[in-house]
């Protein structure tokens, strides 16, 4: 707004000086005119002058009219500066906008991969849960899987829990263990495996199945009496 201001002025003291000097340019020319060849007077601002001196006056004004000339030309010399400055501001505006739009330009664009990451982010979070799902049901059905093969190579199925050891001794099942149904064990030797003084179990159990049995699958329940005279090992199975 600046410059288009400034150029105004500039604009408004040419068109001025242009007026003055036309005018001067028509008074010559009537001076011109009005003298004659004779040696003649004329009447101006209420003197009366000899050619000669109307011819100094014309002189005068036309040396004058030269300066406005030269004024004429700084001013227009001036004007074109102003205006090739103008233009390179306009350019560099130009160029500044167009920076401006390119960052716009950008920063939509990483709005929009901001937004595609959310969104690919909660796919990928859908799919892990998903995964994680499948991984889990598939792990279920191999255990039951294997569980079922187990049973049909052995007949007995061993829950995943730790076996339980006993010294040789006296157990109320309950206190001493848990009830359920175990694979009874001998964890050395030979010996006897009594259960409610030998009313529910009386078994000879060994490592080998020579003077006994290496294994005894039984039922216990809360309340049971055990006597072993040996270390036993006691797995639980499934029902």
């Amino acid at each position: 707004m600046e410059d288009t201001g400034e150029k105004r002025k500039w604009n408004k003291k040419v068109i001025i000086l242009s007026v003055i000097a036309l005018l001067c340019m028509v008074g010559i020319y009537v001076l011109g005119n009005y003298i004659g060849d004779r040696n003649a007077t004329v009447e101006l601002e209420g003197e009366k002058k000899s050619r000669e001196e109307m011819l100094s006056e014309v002189a005068k004004m036309e040396g004058q009219l030269m300066v406005i000339e030269d004024e004429l030309t700084e001013i227009k010399k001036e004007q074109e500066t102003k205006t090739t400055e103008l233009e390179a501001l306009q350019e560099e505006y130009d160029e500044t906008q167009s920076i401006i739009d390119q960052k716009s330009d950008l920063e939509n664009e990483l709005t929009t991969l901001n937004s595609n990451k959310e969104e690919i982010e909660d796919n990928i979070s859908q799919l892990t849960t998903e995964l994680s799902d499948t991984q889990t049901d598939l792990e279920s059905k191999i255990a039951d899987a294997e569980a079922q093969l187990q049973k049909l190579e052995n007949g007995i199925v061993a829950k995943k829990a730790e076996p339980k050891n006993l010294p040789a001794g006296f157990f109320e099942v309950g206190n001493d263990i848990p009830e359920g149904r175990y694979k009874v064990q001998t964890n050395g030797g030979f010996g006897n495996f009594f259960v409610n003084e030998g009313s529910k179990a009386n078994i000879l159990l060994d490592t080998v199945d020579d003077l006994g049995v290496s294994e005894y699958i039984i039922k216990l329940v809360e309340g049971d009496d055990i006597e072993t005279t040996i270390p036993t090992k006691y797995t639980l199975v499934e029902e």
